[in-house]
């Protein structure tokens, strides 16, 4: 009885031993999660879309927005809610804040010069300290328009086509045509055909035609027509 007694009494001891353990153990995960949680979760501010909307001077062609030079543009932003400062940069730079967090941000600049894509990365952050600048982690999304400056061009098929000379004998069609890489053709050529049916040492004809935008192009041919057919004379020698 004795020696199954101690058994007994060192197996409570050793269970008593192994609960303390556990409840130490329990007790620094508890501790761990505890530092965890303490700890002020980071919130990240997002960009669900960036989008430019054009005024004056600016159309739609094709999903894409073109602007020319003087052209008035709106970058609207829409964010998370929790959303106090916004830079943009790239094409223009801009910086908004908020005392209060929101969602909508309007931003509005003109066109320039030149041609081709204009990108901005518009870049929402959670807070602005003292500087009035943004902090916090934030995220961003790109937004672009094109420039388009540039007239379309305009250019003449000769009916018939002239020679290596560069002559015709006979009546002269002209067929113009336009293209444009940018907004695409609003109006034009004119005129769209065009004749030369005197015989000319040189003329110049010009045709026009605008963009979407306004923007104009002018393109010229040079017409030779010589439709009289040479005069032979001979002589004797001796008369």
């Amino acid at each position: 009885m004795r020696a199954h007694s101690g058994i007994s009494t060192r197996r409570v001891r050793f269970s008593e031993g192994r609960g303390w353990l556990a409840i130490v153990a329990l007790g620094s995960v508890l501790a761990v999660v505890s530092a965890m949680l303490s700890v002020a979760p980071a919130f990240a501010s997002s960009v669900t879309s960036a989008t430019f909307t054009g005024g004056a001077g600016t159309t739609s062609s094709g999903g894409t927005l073109y602007a020319k030079q003087g052209g008035a543009l709106t970058l609207t932003v829409i964010t998370s809610s929790d959303t106090q400062c916004v830079d943009v940069a790239g094409a223009f730079t801009a910086h908004a804040t908020s005392a209060t967090a929101k969602s909508n941000w309007t931003f509005t600049t003109t066109a320039g010069t030149g041609d081709g894509v204009q990108a901005v990365t518009a870049a929402a952050s959670p807070n602005v300290n003292a500087q009035d600048k943004c902090t916090g982690q934030s995220s961003s999304l790109q937004a672009s328009f094109t420039l388009d400056n540039t007239g379309p061009v305009v250019t003449a098929a000769l009916a018939p086509a002239a020679n290596a000379a560069g002559w015709n004998k006979a009546n002269v069609g002209i067929t113009w045509s336009a293209t444009d890489a940018g907004s695409g053709i609003g109006s034009g050529p004119t005129p769209a055909t065009d004749s030369v049916s005197s015989s000319v040492a040189s003329i110049t004809k010009n045709a026009t035609a605008t963009d979407k935008l306004g923007n104009s192009g002018t393109g010229a041919v040079i017409v030779k027509l010589d439709k009289t057919n040479p005069t032979i004379t001979g002589s004797a020698a001796p008369a």
